[in-house]
């Protein structure tokens, strides 16, 4: 996604957003060069944070991440002091600063202006080089529209079918190929507060 989606602010971007100058996660994992001083806006709270983070530490960047979550990484399927903590150390290591629970209201002339979203009138203002948004994907079924065309029996299974997070994406993967098997009859699933399967 580039459209600075955040959860807690769902009306629309922040005043100032520039879609065509932001970058993804993905462009930055691609090798996207970034200016010394980047944000991060993440509504995710999972692995590809923690990845694009440390490499930008790792490139001797300042990075600033602002997020939802009260939490680095937050949304990890593992205890957070097994993977989050450690990982926040490797951060911790280099010009890293976290802004947890906050909000991006606006973004005008290389500054960031951000609060907490229940004191929304309590901002902070920091400047910056480059914005990375991680807000999440967005499903795209062209493959599999394409293949459903052909002779093949094909099944959809994670992000083709919506935005889900790795372990969904394997259980759904997993039970896709399942059904392929002859008398194959789908398994009753209970999903826990979180949605995860239980």
């Amino acid at each position: 996604r580039r459209d600075c989606f955040q959860t807690l602010r769902p009306w629309g971007p922040p005043d100032g957003f520039d879609a065509t100058a932001a970058r993804t996660s993905w462009d930055i994992l691609a090798g996207a060069e970034t200016g010394g001083t980047v944000v991060i806006l993440d509504e995710v709270g999972h692995y590809e944070t923690l990845d694009v983070a440390q490499l930008l530490v790792e490139q001797s960047r300042r990075v600033h991440l602002i997020s939802r979550f009260s939490l680095i990484a937050a949304a990890l399927e593992m205890r957070w002091d097994m993977i989050g903590a450690p990982n926040a150390k490797l951060l911790y290591a280099g010009d890293f600063t976290f802004h947890p629970r906050r909000v991006v209201t606006s973004l005008l002339d290389g500054v960031v202006t951000f609060a907490k979203p229940e004191a929304p009138r309590e901002v902070e203002t920091l400047g910056y080089d480059d914005l990375v948004t991680i807000s999440g994907n967005v499903p795209d079924a062209s493959l599999y529209e394409r293949l459903r065309e052909g002779p093949w029996e094909i099944r959809a299974a994670g992000d083709v079918r919506g935005p889900r997070m790795l372990e969904a994406a394997t259980f759904e993967g997993n039970q896709a190929i399942r059904s392929l098997e002859p008398g194959w009859v789908r398994p009753a699933v209970r999903f826990g507060q979180t949605g995860s399967a239980m």
